[in-house]
């Protein structure tokens, strides 16, 4: 009940996570705050998110036919973000947070979608 208490301000439910509230989070003044917490995992949580669900439907169409390597890659491509080695996590919340205050006009948009498009933007593959 904490929790829920804690969040209330600033999320109305996991599926609805909005540009808006996201960077609400990742604005506010304490550092080491639960809205800091937030925009961390929130971000890094939707990344792999983003990435299993590209894997999972390539798994699907060939079960046994990559190695993890190639898996990476093959993601990489298909969500059209190929961030290069060494890229850390504190970088990419630096690049989605930058994106979300450039666009204001797209921030009632899926945070998830928004984190995505930062990324392409920042990490493109071709």
């Amino acid at each position: 009940m904490c929790v829920a208490f804690l969040f209330s301000g600033t999320l109305v439910s996991a599926g609805s996570i909005s540009g808006n509230d996201l960077l609400e989070g990742c604005e506010a003044d304490n550092p080491i705050g639960v809205e800091r917490g937030f925009c961390l995992g929130f971000i890094m949580g939707a990344v792999d998110g983003l990435k299993w669900g590209a894997l999972r439907g390539i798994q699907l169409v060939k079960p046994d036919e990559f190695d993890s390597e190639s898996y990476n890659a093959i993601t990489d491509l298909a969500l059209q973000t190929c961030p290069p080695d060494g890229v850390e996590n504190g970088q990419i919340v630096d690049i989605v947070v930058q994106y979300l205050a450039a666009n204001p006009q797209a921030r009632h948009n899926s945070a998830r979608a928004l984190i995505q498009l930062a990324l392409s933007e920042s990490f493109p593959c071709f």
